[in-house]
């Protein structure tokens, strides 16, 4: 599927030689402002030229795209405070004053004086915006091109801090309030003849300070003005200002090419990311750069460089280059000592062992009862989950990317599914939707998307928790506020089309210990958490408890099957539905995950030999032998385990008296 999405990149690409590709609409008419590290103040491109500004010595180099050439570099009387071009003009401010050249540098003449200093420029065929973005009331003045006339005036309140960016067919200007807030979107509307509405219905915000906006101080607006891209990598609508995507993290630049493939610069990686903001593919430069632009297939890096006469150096990339990134060679688990980070069971008994030191999911067969082949992973995830509905494997990633190894499609690498804002913080399917967890908006903020990964829909005021399960009978999530004194078990409810709906909490809040696990009945009428509290899950009210604390616990055959740790041991416990111990069963080896097995029998995940610390899911040792032990438990209660399956190197005796 990767390499679907470069060649569709590509194809676009070749579809399109010859024809110039700014760094973004909005780069044809104002400057974005650059970081510390890249020399330059401000940098623009407006046809085939890419404009660079410089404080010392005040000045702007240019670089001919077409021909891959320096032009003379254009002496400054001082430092700019702000800076825009397009194919007729440039337009500087120095500090209260703005001033016109022609795109070559010629002819200096004064358009306005300003009461505030001027930190932003914009530019539309008919109109000159300029922003004087003070703390007490922030200004925006329009100018008339014709004539040079001030056309009116807007005036808000700590709005437009910086990130300016303009729409001229729909008549919008952009911006971040970075001057109060953190970095919360703004859009103000102006009429056709240049002034602004007259009352505030003309003025809209995102309603929401996503995550992190205010470090990343910088908007781009598709060719087609219907998207807006933030530094930060977050993807809104440029009509409704509704988030719609991420590209999962923040950037150092971006160029459109047409209207819809961002290419994205970060640090030392250019991107290229389908029109769903999927990455399609990638090219590692030898350094780090700062700025790109696009041209006929070719994506131009530049990077600030002393020794360089402009100051700037240019290293040009082929996009038919880029490659996608592939995992590594596949690890067999047999013989390896390792803990898995988390285990997700599949209906067939295909057991599936994340392994984030190996970059792994090893995978079990209940059936065979022996390892088969392994998924390599593009990196270390920090969460995986299962969708029986689809048969589909999702893992997601600090980065804020999530991505689908498609299991009924018969593939066994990761693609692209969609990204979050922020870095993820919880992963759970619910039936053929994904639900996700990031750190971004308010507290914390919950996305659903379909099983095509599109958003369906997201809600802020979260909580995070070190587990989210799902409730099918009910079509609710289930979760702690771990991020939150005291704690407690609280649902959100999901309907089949993805839209979140009513939530809720137990009535108690922190009159008992809640505890992870959280293991919903198979009925769905019951919770079982691991302090070993069971609540309905209807009202979150107090059903009973068991009496002491779990590891982990499966629902099997209508009744509660737990284990806990016991010293160096497991003690499987099988319970009855009124909660009283039926059965114990000792098994070697320190507690870890209990699982149903297809034919009715349990699959006990136990581990040894290693320095005991504080895992997942309780106390687990570092490292040493992971064993899983199948367990029958009769009609009369009794328990039987068949031989253990060993999973490294070390052998183990069987339990006394199994068959």
């Amino acid at each position: 599927m990767a390499d679907v999405m470069l060649h569709y990149v590509k194809t676009k690409l070749r579809l399109r030689l010859g024809l110039l590709v700014s760094i973004s609409a909005v780069l044809l008419l104002c400057s974005q402002t650059s970081g510390a590290t890249a020399g330059w103040s401000h940098k623009a491109v407006a046809g085939n030229i890419a404009y660079f500004v410089f404080d010392a010595p005040a000045r702007i180099e240019r670089y001919n795209l077409a021909i891959g050439q320096w032009q003379p570099s254009i002496p400054l009387s001082s430092a700019p405070t702000a800076f825009a071009v397009d194919t007729s003009e440039m337009v500087i401010a120095y500090g209260r004053t703005i001033v016109s050249r022609a795109p070559d540098g010629t002819g200096e003449v004064d358009l306005l004086n300003t009461a505030d200093e001027v930190k932003g420029l914009l530019l539309t065929p008919q109109f000159i915006f300029a922003f004087n973005p003070t703390y007490s009331r922030p200004t925006i003045t329009s100018i008339r091109r014709s004539d040079r006339q001030v056309v009116d005036t807007w005036s808000g309140v700590y709005a437009f801090g910086s990130g300016f960016a303009v729409a001229p067919a729909t008549r919008r200007l952009y911006g971040l309030d970075t001057m109060t807030s953190g970095g919360e979107l703004q859009e103000l509307d102006f009429n056709a003849d240049g002034t602004f509405p007259a009352s505030y219905p003309g003025y809209r915000s995102a309603g929401a300070n996503y995550y992190s906006s205010a470090l990343y101080p910088r908007t781009y607006i598709s060719g087609d003005e219907r998207t807006l891209i933030l530094g930060a990598g977050y993807v809104f609508d440029a009509e409704s200002l509704i988030y719609r995507a991420s590209l999962a993290g923040s950037f150092d630049d971006l160029a459109f090419y047409g209207d819809d493939i961002p290419i994205v610069l970060r640090k030392n990686l250019i991107l290229a990311y389908t029109s769903a903001y999927l990455e399609a593919g990638r090219y590692e430069l030898p350094n780090a750069a700062q700025a790109v632009a696009v041209r006929a297939g070719e994506v131009y890096a530049f990077s600030a460089a002393a020794a360089e006469t402009s100051g700037v150096a240019v290293t040009k990339v082929a996009i038919a280059s880029f490659s996608v990134v592939q995992p590594g060679i596949p690890v067999d688990p047999a013989g390896v000592a390792f803990v898995p980070d988390d285990v997700v069971a599949a209906d067939d008994g295909t057991f599936f062992l994340l392994s984030k030191a190996y970059q792994s999911i090893f995978r079990w067969s209940a059936e065979t009862r022996s390892y088969v082949a392994t998924y390599s992973l593009l990196g270390s995830p920090s969460f995986i989950a299962y969708s029986s509905v689809l048969d589909r494997l999702y893992t997601a990633y600090g980065s804020g990317s999530i991505n689908q190894i498609k299991l009924d499609a018969g593939s066994v690498a990761e693609e692209p599914f969609a990204n979050l804002p922020g870095p993820a913080q919880g992963l759970q399917t619910a039936g053929d939707l994904v639900f996700a967890v990031d750190p971004s908006g308010a507290w914390n903020t919950y996305y659903v998307f379909d099983r095509a990964g599109s958003l369906k829909s997201s809600k802020q005021w979260g909580y995070r928790s070190r587990e989210y399960i799902w409730n099918a009978s009910l079509r609710r999530m289930y979760f702690f506020r771990d991020d939150t004194s005291p704690n407690d078990i609280h649902y959100q409810s999901i309907d089949a089309s993805g839209q979140m709906g009513s939530a809720g909490e137990s009535p108690y809040h922190g009159s008992y210990s809640f505890l992870h696990p959280i293991r919903v009945s198979a009925d769905g009428a019951s919770v079982l958490i691991g302090s070993g509290i069971v609540f309905d899950t209807s009202t979150l009210s107090y059903l009973g408890a068991i009496p002491s604390g779990i590891v982990d616990g499966v629902s099997h055959d209508n009744r509660w099957v737990t284990i806990r740790s016991a010293g160096a041991d497991t003690q499987l416990q099988a319970w009855t539905q009124n909660l009283l111990l039926n059965q114990t069963l000792t098994i070697p080896g320190y507690a870890f995950r209990i699982f149903n097995l297809p034919d009715s029998r349990l699959l006990v995940f136990t581990t040894s030999d290693g320095a005991v610390v504080s895992g997942p899911f309780g106390t687990l040792p570092n490292s040493g032998s992971l064993v899983m032990s199948v367990v029958s438990l009769d009609g009369e209660g009794s328990v039987q385990s068949s031989p253990l399956i060993v999973a490294s190197p070390r052998t183990r005796p069987d339990i006394a008296g199994a068959p």
